[in-house]
C-alpha cells in the first residue's frame, strides 16, 4: 500500500488523531481521486468508493473473531472500526478476497457483520487485514455506531488535558505503540500514535501539528521506508527515527531509509533518550 494524501486534513481532532493507546480513536475524511504528481511524487491516487475511510472511524477497545467458509480462523484486535469496515490485527493471515464473517466483541455487546477482506498484511509474528463489511444490520449499524461515537468523545475529553503531541509513532503492532508511550511519557514526551503511515499523514498535515520526532517501524508492510522519504522532503525539520528489529547496521540502515538514527526493538531507556536527541 502506498501513502496517499487526503484531500484536507483528517477531521478527527486537534489533537490526537487516529490511535492514541489509551483512548485511541480518530476520524476519516474523503480523499482526492486526483493521481498524485507534482509536489507528492510518490503519492498514490484515491480509494475506490467501497473504501471504509469514507466513514468516520476510531480505535475501539474491542475484539474480533473471524470466521471463512464457516471455519474459525481465530481472534483479533480491532485497531479502528467504522460502519464501512474495520482494520483488525494480531491474528492469522486472510487471503485478500475472502469473504469473512466477523462476531464483534463491542462494549455494549457482540454483533456479527459479513463483509471482505480488502487488505492483508502479514507481520512479524501474526497478521493484520483490512475488511469492508457488506450492508450491516439496523442492529450492527447502532451497536457501530454507538462504539465509535463514545470512543470519539473520550478521545475529545483527552485531547482537552493533554498537550499537542511532539512525537509521531508508526508502527503495526498496538504493544510497541503502547510500550512507546509509555516510556516516552517518562521523559515528559507526548506521542500521537498510528497503524498506518496513511493515518499518521494526515495527522501531519494539521495546521496545529507540533510534531518535532517520527518513530517509524521499518519492518512489515507498513510503508516505513516511504513514509521516511515523505518527511525527509517535506518535513525536514522532523527528526526521523527508524525502528527495527534488529540494527547490527545501523549507520547503514539509516542512510538507506533516510533516517536520522535508527532505535533497535526492544529498546531500553537510556537507548531511546539518546535516540530521541538530535
Amino acid at each position: 500500500m502506498a501513502l496517499m494524501m487526503p484531500r484536507h486534513p483528517s477531521n478527527s481532532h486537534t489533537k490526537p488523531a487516529a490511535e492514541r493507546p489509551e483512548s485511541s480513536a480518530g476520524a476519516g475524511g474523503a480523499f482526492s481521486s486526483a493521481p498524485a504528481s507534482g509536489r507528492y511524487p510518490y503519492l498514490m491516487s484515491a480509494p475506490n468508493r467501497e473504501e471504509r475511510r469514507l466513514y468516520a472511524r476510531a480505535r475501539v477497545v474491542a475484539t474480533a473473531t473471524v470466521w471463512v467458509r464457516g471455519l474459525c480462523k481465530g481472534s483479533y484486535i480491532v485497531e479502528n472500526l467504522s460502519w464501512g469496515g474495520t482494520y483488525l490485527s494480531g491474528g492469522p493471515l486472510v487471503r485478500e478476497g475472502d469473504a469473512v464473517k466477523l462476531v464483534l466483541e463491542l462494549p455494549r455487546g457482540p454483533v456479527e457483520v459479513k463483509g471482505r477482506v480488502r487488505r492483508a498484511e502479514p507481520q512479524a509474528r501474526d497478521a493484520a487485514i483490512a475488511v469492508s463489511f457488506d450492508e450491516p444490520s439496523r442492529k450492527a449499524r447502532d451497536a457501530i455506531g454507538a462504539a465509535v461515537g463514545e470512543a470519539l468523545e473520550r478521545v475529545a475529553e483527552d485531547s482537552a488535558i493533554r498537550p499537542e503531541p511532539t512525537v509521531l509513532v508508526v508502527d503495526d503492532s498496538l504493544l510497541v505503540r503502547e510500550a512507546l508511550v509509555r516510556d516516552l511519557r517518562c521523559f515528559g514526551w507526548e506521542a500521537a500514535c498510528f497503524s498506518t503511515p496513511l493515518d499518521a499523514v494526515s495527522f501531519l498535515e494539521r495546521p496545529e501539528s507540533r510534531i518535532r520526532v517520527a518513530l517509524v517501524d521499518h519492518a512489515g508492510p507498513s510503508n516505513g521506508r516511504e513514509l521516511l522519504s515523505f518527511l525527509a522532503e517535506e518535513k525536514p525539520a522532523i527528526r526521523r527515527v527508524l525502528l527495527a528489529e534488529a540494527a547490527g547496521a545501523p549507520d547503514a540502515l539509516a542512510t538507506l531509509t533516510r533516517a536520522d538514527a535508527v532505535l533497535a526493538k526492544p529498546w531500553d531507556h537510556d537507548a531511546l533518550a539518546r535516540t530521541m536527541a538530535p
